[in-house]
């Protein structure tokens, strides 16, 4: 954020920000795990306060804002080989690497007559299934599946 200033924060960029924050959650709910927003100039934290407003308080908390001492708050969530080199990691990729986790699994969809259908873990072969994702607990179905 190294070269943001209150006049970047215009009615249209607050209108997206607004949208943005809608859509994702109304149709993506519980999808977002932890946003660090590194090296934020003094001046976001007052559009920051706008734009929380937006946000539903779920999603808030896990938003976390940090000017320039963000590079050990995020080594507390992160090991520094995963945290990449410009903040404060030893991590050399690039996000065109599309280098992360989603890499060690595959999708198994059943084409072969042995297939079970899953996710499969690409080194160790173990699987994630239909029955595995539905025995997961899900607050938005949850009384619906007991009584089914």
């Amino acid at each position: 954020m190294s070269n943001f200033s209150i006049s970047s924060f215009t009615g249209k960029v607050k209108a997206l920000v607004n949208k943005a924050s809608q859509v994702s959650q109304d149709y993506y709910p519980e999808q977002l795990g932890q946003l660090y927003i590194c090296n934020a100039p003094y001046v976001f934290s007052g559009i920051w306060a706008v734009i929380k407003g937006f946000l539903d308080e779920k999603t808030r908390a896990k938003i976390h804002l940090y000017g320039g001492n963000y590079k050990q708050k995020c080594l507390e969530s992160c090991d520094a080989e995963n945290l990449i080199n410009f903040l404060g990691g030893t991590c050399e990729k690039t996000l065109n690497d599309n280098w992360g986790p989603w890499n060690d699994y595959e999708v198994v969809d059943g084409v072969e007559p042995t297939d079970v259908v899953g996710i499969k873990h690409k080194e160790t072969g173990e699987m994630f299934t239909m029955a595995d994702f539905e025995a997961l607990p899900n607050y938005m179905i949850g009384e619906v599946a007991e009584e089914g």
